[in-house]
């Protein structure tokens, strides 16, 4: 049986409503700045949460200059310039602290050809594989060894 919801209401509803930037969306979005060899990409919407002020850190870690750019109406917006980015090693300290630290793993690749990341950390769950992202890059030539 689908489930539905039915609103119904004596009044026609009219405005704005200012919707958050998702921070699943953001965390990928941001990882994936580090494929932009040239220039800065600008991100509005995203949350400041913890978790994107560490995929920030990780950003920052390999060589990004992340900034906070005011955001104005849109709400909390970066500034990502990737364009000095040459370390293909993020800092395992902060890979640790956030399980979307991983996320960096293809745009290093796709970029530089290699990339050594640590395992990510950060999930209350409890210990979630990896394995889908490995076979991913292997299933487009990449080889992987885990020391």
């Amino acid at each position: 049986m689908d489930q539905r919801l039915l609103i119904s209401g004596s009044r026609q509803l009219t405005g704005h409503v200012l919707i958050s930037g998702s921070k699943n969306s953001a965390l990928a979005i941001l990882a994936g700045t580090l494929c932009c060899s040239s220039g800065s990409v600008a991100l509005r919407g995203v949350p400041d949460l913890l978790d994107t002020r560490t995929m920030a850190d990780v950003l920052r870690s390999v060589g990004a200059r992340v900034e906070k750019d005011g955001g104005g109406v849109e709400g909390n917006a970066l500034l990502v310039d990737a364009s000095n980015v040459g370390s293909v090693e993020p800092c395992a300290e902060r890979m640790g602290r956030i399980r979307a630290g991983f996320f960096v793993l293809g745009p290093l690749v796709a970029r530089f050809g290699k990339a050594e990341v640590a395992l990510p950390g950060g999930c209350r769950i409890g210990a979630r594989p990896v394995d889908l992202y490995i076979k991913g890059l292997e299933a487009l030539g990449a080889v992987s060894e885990l020391s």
